[in-house]
């Protein structure tokens, strides 16, 4: 596959670019693994790394939140990410990759992730999601395992954002999907990214909300979304194969009846899970 893709972005985009953009970019590319000339579309992932690249993630903050990411002056309902920024909300973005995931965890609230499947077709515990009667909506029912759905987006100012529509969130993430799958290209259209009160009987809570724009980005941009959205798939595609051939090697499925790896995660009592979601 990385025959088929460029190694650089073209120089003539760059160009193209403002002069905050083409330097906000350079000091994009220089984090995630050099100039564009070395790694997958110019993002190197360490080979001794247990995960793929890493990301700041866009969150909510909310009444309860504990996430030590989240800046102190932050108010709920508020967006902010976990480098200890707030952003604008509604925040513009260019989304450029979304995939889901199944995350099963373990009953009575425990921090613990009991089978996890991040292609949302195999489990590393229970195997073959479809088979699984715990099998997130079920005949339409919702059940013990849970569907996450997460986006990498794109801000004019050249940050790579990740975030996981989840929980109370989720349906956010079900009209990205929607909206994208109408359009040429995920990339076509500027998104509106912002947040909404609700309340139940646990008190007040703030959910994702995603609306179109009818704004384009430019040209540039939508080049730059290419790039990085090819980079993200390559390095996902291997992220998933990694996955498994660890899975394969320890024997932690299904057939092999040997204890799948447990992965504690930081919960709050009315923050949804929280954990890092892997490219």
């Amino acid at each position: 596959m990385a025959e088929n893709l460029p190694a650089v972005l073209e120089p003539d985009l760059l160009q193209s670019l403002s002069e905050e953009q083409s330097t906000a970019l350079s000091g994009l590319l220089g984090q995630l693994g050099g100039s564009g000339a070395t790694g997958p579309m110019g993002l190197e992932v360490p080979e001794d790394s247990g995960s793929p690249i890493t990301l700041p993630t866009l969150k909510i903050r909310q009444r309860m939140t504990t996430d030590t990411g989240c800046p102190e002056e932050a108010k709920d309902g508020d967006l902010y990410i976990t480098t200890g920024d707030i952003v604008s909300n509604p925040l513009k973005v260019i989304p450029i990759a979304l995939w889901k995931e199944h995350v099963k965890w373990e009953p009575g609230g425990a921090k613990t992730i009991e089978c996890r499947s991040p292609n949302g077709v195999t489990g590393n515990v229970y195997g073959t999601c479809n088979d699984c009667p715990d099998k997130p909506w079920r005949d339409g029912k919702l059940q013990a395992c849970n569907e996450n759905l997460n986006a990498v987006f794109l801000t004019e100012d050249m940050k790579l954002l990740r975030t996981r529509f989840s929980g109370t969130s989720y349906t956010a993430g079900k009209d990205l999907k929607r909206f994208c799958m109408a359009m040429p290209t995920m990339w076509a259209k500027y998104f509106s990214l912002t947040t909404d009160k609700r309340k139940n009987q646990k008190g007040e809570f703030h959910v994702f909300v995603v609306k179109a724009t009818t704004e384009m980005p430019s040209e540039a941009l939508q080049k730059v979304s290419l790039h990085f959205c090819r980079a993200l798939v390559e390095t996902r595609a291997e992220f998933i194969k990694e996955f498994y051939a660890r899975l394969d090697a320890t024997s932690t499925n299904v057939d092999s009846g040997a204890e799948a790896p447990i992965t504690t995660v930081d919960l709050s009592d009315s923050d949804d899970p929280s954990y890092d979601a892997d490219l």
